[in-house]
């Protein structure tokens, strides 16, 4: 190593005790012991220049103001100075007291340091046995001492602070969590040491465990629940909060149906610490209301019959359109006027009781005004059909669209709800059904709808047809990558004769956005789309146009959101489908 490297080695540990340089603080030197290097024989010095070894060079004329009774020369040869490492080889007495201050003081934790011990020629080994690593408050923990032979002084910590330096040791925890065992073991001349750390938990002594007989039970039903815990505890058992008992073993009867929740409390009063244990009891009536009918479209002064088919009932009270009429088991009830009835059957079985309700729609078939008939079923009674949608072609016709089995289907009924026409349609090859109709300005029927199902992607359809000529005029397989698997769920007319449908499209097998399109209404074509990404699921369900702008509301959820339930929105958009600003709309429920 060479001189110099070692001279910055002692310029930093000077450092590191306490000195200053010996320029600090220039020539300024009312008080030696604030001024300066606070060292008083070392005089005043504002130069940090090399000065060859041998030479004098004095940079200040304050050295007497205090420490000196004469100017001195500047000590370029201190190890605190900037000088030529060649010339360090000194400190000063004043310089060495305070370095000793600081040992003493400030790094006084230096003299508890190993470093200064002869290193260690042993290989010694630190261990201990522990049968555990969780014991109870109170409980005896023997720790045996396993360690070599040459192991010979001991200390015993926990949680940091010495307990003992006995060879073995045992200890009783008072505080419940989580502590540290630390051994540390030297060897006679201790040069050498080794240690060992264990992690135990001390838990309170009040442990405990619910049993119970069934987790379901009845309304009136006996619940027997045990608590497993140590006999010098005291149990406490609450239901729902409310104390109701104590001892070890308690039994119940709810009297209310839901979901309760049964806790018992363990307390250990020498440790002054619980446990707890809790379950769940769904509680049920035990009665199922229930009747069957032989019609329920009776027609006026037809006898109709209500079969009783309840389970674990003992009385009974029936009611139509909340009129009490009997209580007996079974009802035989004749109605003496056509329209809507609600019968209603209560069951009882004295500790609870449950309703059952049907809807009966009583005929009057001899009346010819439809609107003297409450219900009227059209159709094909062998074939699956569903009716999704309905416009007015005009005062006397509606047109209903949906689906005959598997086929598009459009009826044509009258104010009397008397079918005229019907029509099984074709769009997509089959396996489809028609979801929205618009009778347009031209009284043209806008349709759309959708594939059943499909084992390469589900396709939508929108068209065209002529009513008056019974023909299609022109019909669009909805199929392109980006709207892809789209539903209509609206369709409208704009101010220049095209047609805006919107709704939601799929695009991933999780994903839908949503999304609407502009529509030729001669040639079908697309003239744009636009798809809408909020976070979840979106759609439009409803659109207008207005002063030139078109709105959509519907269901967003907002990615950004805390929120991850739909929230109705509207939207505002240009006529080319650009946003100009959405709304997102959470009602408070009250």
């Amino acid at each position: 190593k060479s001189k110099g490297s070692s001279s910055v080695q002692v310029h930093e540990m000077g450092h590191y005790l306490g000195l200053f340089h010996t320029f600090q603080g220039g020539c300024k030197n009312d008080n030696c012991l604030e001024d300066g290097d606070k060292v008083c024989d070392t005089p005043p010095d504002a130069s940090t220049a090399r000065v060859a070894c041998g030479d004098d060079f004095n940079s200040c004329n304050t050295d007497a103001n205090s420490g000196f009774s004469t100017d001195q020369n500047d000590m370029y040869w201190n190890y605190m100075d900037y000088g030529d490492f060649n010339c360090y080889s000194a400190f000063t007495e004043g310089q060495r007291n305070r370095m000793i201050f600081s040992i003493e003081n400030i790094r006084a934790s230096l003299l508890q340091s190993k470093a200064c011990i002869p290193n260690c020629d042993e290989n010694i080994i630190v261990d201990f046995n522990i049968v555990n690593d969780t014991f109870k408050l109170g409980e005896t923990v023997n720790l045996t001492n396993t360690s070599s032979s040459n192991t010979t002084t001991f200390s015993w910590e926990i949680d940091g602070e010495e307990k003992s330096t006995a060879k073995n040791f045992t200890y009783q925890f008072s505080e419940e969590g989580y502590h540290f065992i630390k051994l540390i073991g030297y060897n006679s001349d201790m040069s050498c040491f080794d240690f060992k750390l264990v992690r135990i938990f001390a838990e309170c002594p009040a442990k405990v465990e619910l049993n119970t007989t069934s987790n379901l039970a009845l309304l009136g039903e006996t619940v027997h629940f045990e608590a497993n815990a140590e006999v010098s505890n005291t149990l406490d058992w609450y239901i729902d909060g409310n104390f109701k008992a104590t001892g070890r073993q308690f039994d119940y009867i709810f009297q209310n149906e839901g979901t309760h929740t049964v806790k018992v409390i363990s307390q250990n009063n020498q440790w002054n610490c619980s446990d707890t244990s809790l379950t769940n009891i769904i509680v049920s009536c035990p009665v199922k209301a229930e009747f069957k009918t032989d019609a329920f479209f009776p027609e006026i002064n037809s006898i109709v019959h209500f079969t009783n088919t309840s389970i674990n009932a003992s009385t009974y009270q029936w009611e139509i359109n909340d009129q009490i009429i009997s209580n007996n088991k079974d009802l035989n009830y004749t109605f003496d006027l056509p329209g809507e009835y609600s019968v209603c059957l209560n069951a009882d079985n004295d500790d609870c009781s449950k309703d059952f309700c049907m809807q009966i729609f009583v005929l009057d078939t001899g009346q010819l005004n439809c609107e003297d008939v409450y219900y009227k079923r059209i159709g094909d009674p062998n074939v699956n059909e569903q009716g999704y949608d309905f416009d007015f072609i005009d005062d006397n016709t509606i047109a209903v669209v949906g689906s005959y089995d598997n086929e598009s289907l459009l009826v044509l009924i009258n104010e009397k709800l008397v079918v005229k026409e019907s029509y099984k349609l074709d769009f997509l090859s089959g396996n489809e059904y028609i979801l929205n109709i618009l009778v347009d300005s031209q009284k043209d029927l806008i349709i759309s709808g959708i594939q059943i199902n499909s084992a390469n992607g589900r396709k939508a359809f929108i068209a065209k047809f002529d009513l008056q000529n019974k023909k299609v005029i022109w019909k669009r397989k909805i199929e392109d990558t980006k709207v892809n698997y789209p539903i209509f769920w609206n369709i409208i007319q704009l101010s220049n004769g095209n047609y805006i449908a919107g709704g939601k499209t799929y695009i991933t097998d999780n994903n839908c956005d949503a999304f609407i399109m502009e529509i030729n209404k001669a040639n079908g074509a697309i003239i744009w789309s636009k798809t809408y990404d909020a976070g979840s699921c979106d759609a439009f369900s409803h659109l207008l146009e207005h002063n030139n702008n078109l709105y959509g509301t519907g269901r967003f959820a907002i990615n950004s959101s805390s929120e991850s339930k739909f929230r109705g929105i509207l939207m505002k958009m240009d006529k080319k489908g650009k946003e100009i600003w959405t709304k997102n709309y959470i009602f408070p429920v009250s």
